[in-house]
């Protein structure tokens, strides 16, 4: 009989708490809010970024050790594109952009070792071309030096670089120009070509060597989320590019 009276009372305070406590408010569920994304997000170009450096450096070694051409050589800019200044774009391909802080810092340790910077370009290409287009390589800050660049990717990146550097001669010490063969000392300049065929692995940066100049060439597509998200903030560049970004990716329209 005590055992039974215990679990009745069991029973009787159950029922008792569940009545209680029934007409207690529950507290509201709390919803966790989404997470907001980014009102606008660069998406990367179907592509790849090309960046060339051009150096010289003049030693009487290297001006007196080689045969140079007489003839005048004509710059290689049949079927070449130029390259579009980032105020007059309009589109995100071919259009100039800075060297990344890797050539930079090289082409700095270049100069601080007495070289001269010749031309310092940076451009991003579309990842498919029936043809690879020729891109024009122009000299910069007076420097008459002039090129063609041609990138074909494959399982390497190919290159076909086509250059010509025109060495005036008030810009050579005299008394190394008076000891040049008679034939190009009396040239008032010598105009100086660099062909090459490479194959490139993306990241890798190549040096193209010529006894008076060369050129470093670097092409990598790992850079270009964080190159389409400068460019992205650039509202200089934004006034120009709307109608490209517009059909090259929606997202781009709302850059400023």
């Amino acid at each position: 009989m005590k055992s039974c009276s215990k679990l009745v009372g069991i029973l009787a305070l159950l029922v008792y708490t569940s009545l209680v406590f029934a007409d207690e408010p529950t507290a509201p569920t709390k919803i966790t809010e989404p997470q907001a994304q980014p009102a606008s997000q660069a998406v990367a170009p179907k592509g790849f970024v090309v960046e060339v450096i051009a150096v010289s450096k003049i030693t009487r070694d290297n001006l007196l050790g080689e045969h140079w051409p007489t003839a005048p050589l004509q710059p290689p800019f049949k079927g070449s594109v130029a390259l579009t200044p980032t105020n007059e774009a309009q589109t995100i391909f071919y259009t100039r952009i800075p060297v990344d802080d890797e050539l930079s810092e090289r082409t700095a340790r270049l100069v601080k070792n007495d070289y001269t910077l010749l031309l310092s370009q940076a451009w991003i290409q579309p990842a498919q071309e029936a043809t690879p287009t020729k891109v024009r390589l122009i000299g910069e800050q007076g420097h008459d030096l002039v090129g063609t660049i041609a990138v074909d990717r494959k399982r390497y990146y190919e290159v076909k670089l086509h250059m010509l550097f025109t060495l005036p001669r008030t810009t050579v010490d005299s008394h190394w120009w008076r000891q040049l063969p008679p034939d190009l000392r009396r040239m008032s300049a010598l105009t100086l070509a660099l062909n090459k065929k490479l194959r490139m692995r993306a990241g890798e940066i190549h040096y193209v060597d010529h006894p008076l100049y060369g050129v470093l060439i670097k092409i990598d597509n790992s850079s270009l989320q964080e190159t389409t998200t400068q460019l992205q903030g650039s509202c200089q560049l934004t006034q120009h590019l709307t109608i490209a970004r517009m059909k090259f990716s929606p997202s781009f329209a709302n850059a400023c």
